[in-house]
């Protein structure tokens, strides 16, 4: 596999980490009463599913725009 590719795969796997994490922490805090709104509907797994995946992904596209505008700085050292 190309070096370039793992670099990103890499990256997607971290930022993905990053969300499910952010995602726990959400749903631990009941931040904005979103644990109790999740809990009080008829399929509290398929929203906490979602909504993981969803935080996992954004973050993950940030990780890697972070990873890939950092690499500049990683060449001038």
């Amino acid at each position: 596999m190309r070096l370039w590719i793992r670099f990103l795969i890499r990256h997607a796997l971290i930022g993905f980490a990053i969300g499910l994490l952010l995602t726990l922490l959400i749903l631990l805090q009941n931040l904005a009463n979103i644990k109790t709104l999740i809990m009080n509907s008829s399929q509290p797994w398929l929203i906490s599913v979602l909504l993981g995946y969803m935080i996992g992904s954004t973050c993950s596209g940030a990780q890697i725009g972070f990873a890939i505008m950092s690499l500049n700085e990683m060449d001038d050292e």
